[in-house]
């Protein structure tokens, strides 16, 4: 195995270093240069469905080529405008948080300190440090949400307007092809403004979800185009590579529909083993949940009833991304984090609205309380050897 691909070492202190993912040479050469996305070499051609990561990376790599500490970590000069792209990608990632747990400000410090579980996970842990775009699978989810609550809550929401989502989805599937779950999450919302009786007309329903559609495969279509009339072909690894959800019609076409029931199986057995391998954040949502039943049910009850249309959107979140990434066909424990942020932000939800109406002195205790529950899942997460993926 060439030098380049094998496992280096990026070293955040003197006792903290992580492996540099597999991926991470090739997105650097590409932020060198973003044209080799068109060159023959595979694992460059293997990047032309994601030119919006490369194209930040290389945007940032000259502005923070020197950046103190980060230029020691690895020696590449692209390296430090990664690690900036991925610390942007988890403070976008909290304040959006924030935003859908705390629209009141009086829950700002709580809904922050339970943002910082977002990141107590081994994708956080490791991918924080090695250019990489699994963080965008902390970001979509919580998009995901937001959408949903905007176009359901919006005192106005005009088919432009849908459209307009559509088209920037559409933009960001040049970053990560989860954020294809954004149109999806509009028409839920637009679904929400229905049967909440904003949108006194069905047909305009249709015509919000038809036009996000369409407005969402502009910018995918372009790129495709663009790139095939530059190199004679277009190659996307994720399905000529990996045969991600293109694996169902490669599985029918060689068993029918019995094979495909078999494989899919096989596949649901692996996906819940990878999900088994993240378990911190469900179970501190499963321990929220118990404390509210216990000690706060009738308020949990209330607040659950103010904020319906976000506690939906976060079963809509969750729902979508267990699906797409369950009929992926790629299970790696880093993929399934997606499912945690919707979890997260329902069960902050409740227990902000919850804690706000309490006595200053009280909200103080419960708050402390709660930091030092957050610190040590963090420490465990990084302190603890690994991931062994």
């Amino acid at each position: 195995m060439p030098r380049q691909w094998g496992p280096e070492t990026v070293h955040v202190s003197p006792h903290l270093g992580f492996a540099l993912n597999f991926d991470s040479p090739a997105f650097l050469e590409l932020a060198d240069d973003p044209s080799r996305m068109f060159a023959d070499k595979p694992e460059w051609r293997g990047r032309q469905s994601r030119p919006l990561y490369v194209l930040l990376t290389w945007a940032l790599a000259r502005p923070f080529q020197h950046t103190p500490g980060l230029r020691a970590m690895y020696p590449h000069r692209a390296y430090p405008g990664s690690i900036v792209l991925n610390l942007a990608v988890l403070l976008l990632s909290l304040n959006i948080f924030v935003q859908i747990v705390a629209p009141s400000p009086h829950n700002a410090v709580f809904a922050t300190m339970a943002g910082v579980l977002l990141f107590a996970n081994d994708c956080a842990k490791v991918f924080v440090w090695t250019p990489h775009q699994q963080l965008f699978n902390i970001l979509e989810p919580l998009v995901c949400v937001l959408l949903v609550v905007r176009t359901a809550e919006r005192a106005m929401f005009s088919i432009a307007r849908a459209a307009t989502y559509g088209l920037g989805t559409g933009v960001l599937m040049l970053a990560y092809g989860s954020f294809a779950l954004l149109v999806p999450a509009v028409c839920a919302g637009a679904l929400l403004r229905w049967h909440r009786g904003r949108e006194p007309s069905g047909a305009r329903v249709v015509a919000m979800c038809a036009a996000a559609a369409l407005a969402c495969a502009l910018a995918p279509i372009a790129w495709v185009g663009f790139v095939t009339h530059v190199t004679g072909g277009f190659h996307g690894s994720e399905t000529a590579e990996y045969r991600q959800f293109v694996w169902m019609a490669d599985v029918w076409h060689r068993g029918g529909a019995s094979r495909l029931g078999l494989v899919l199986m096989n596949f649901t057995a692996r996906y819940a083993r990878a999900l088994a391998r993240g378990l911190l954040v469900p179970a501190f949502a499963a321990g929220g949940l118990i404390l509210l039943r216990l000690a706060a049910w009738e308020r949990t009850v209330i607040v659950a009833r103010a904020r319906a249309v976000t506690l939906v959107a976060c079963a809509v979140s969750l729902v979508l991304n267990l699906v797409f990434f369950w009929l992926l066909g790629f299970y790696e424990p880093r993929l399934t984090v997606a499912v945690t942020p919707p979890l997260l932000v329902g069960v902050a939800t409740l227990a902000a609205g919850v804690v706000e109406p309490e006595p200053a002195y009280r909200r103080r205790v419960i708050l402390l309380v709660f930091a030092a529950a957050v610190v040590a899942a963090q420490r465990r997460v990084v302190m603890n050897a690994g991931p062994g993926w």
